[in-house]
């Protein structure tokens, strides 16, 4: 764990409660004394607190100072994921988070349960944990579509769908804005029509579910 999320942190002094303290303080054991790094992936700096105090519940921390952190070459790419079953779409989201995106897109694709409702506030929970981990400074984004056609209707970019029977994904790195994964049922053959051309494949046909093929994708795009 790279640093603590907390969207106070700058301040003087703060209170370490609810995840974040069972995290620091149950799992890690933390202690008064100890320092903390927080970050509020707002700005560009780490605070470091020192441990005042642990109550039950909650701990007091007192900043003790900031550091500038270093600038991130941060990817535009973006792998904008059907809705799937909600497990598999946050273990998906959990990886696409860690490999370095900043963008999340969610839509119902023809194919989507639409009994799977997404929850924005729980995605940037996942996304942001993931972060903590892999040390990535930035406030996510998140977007969450009713259709494909609405998609492409407000998002700008060049956006290409995975599929079997397209150009090799290697070979379309400098072009790919966004790229979309469907469903396990996979896109209709209407959702395919609107890109023809724009169609990115891996070199081989293996049948992969739709958390793989998104973590794959975009491992091929930005590693």
């Amino acid at each position: 764990m790279r640093f603590v999320y907390n969207p106070n942190a700058g301040e003087i002094r703060l209170q370490i409660e609810g995840k974040s303290f069972k995290h620091v303080f149950v799992s890690q054991r933390k202690k008064e004394g100890d320092i903390l790094k927080l970050q509020n992936l707002k700005d560009d700096f780490a605070y470091h607190y020192k441990v005042i105090s642990v109550a039950k519940k909650h701990a007091t921390v007192a900043l003790e100072r900031k550091e500038r952190l270093p600038k991130q070459n941060l990817t535009d790419k973006t792998v904008a994921l059907a809705v799937i079953d909600p497990k598999e779409l946050k273990e998906a989201t959990r990886a696409l988070a860690q490999i370095g995106q900043k963008k999340f897109l969610f839509f119902y694709a023809q194919r989507s349960q639409t009994n799977y409702k997404l929850n924005k506030e729980k995605l940037k929970e996942i996304i942001i944990q993931s972060y903590e981990i892999s040390g990535l400074n930035t406030e996510p984004e998140i977007e969450i579509y009713k259709s494909l056609d609405e998609l492409l209707k407000e998002e700008d970019g060049h956006i290409f769908m995975l599929d079997v029977g397209g150009e090799h994904i290697d070979n379309l790195k400098s072009q790919i804005d966004i790229l979309l994964v469907g469903p396990e049922g996979g896109f209709t053959e209407q959702e395919k029509s609107l890109f023809k051309s724009k169609i990115a494949s891996f070199s081989h046909n293996f049948t992969l579910t739709a958390k793989v093929s998104a973590v794959g994708a975009l491992a091929k795009l930005v590693l």
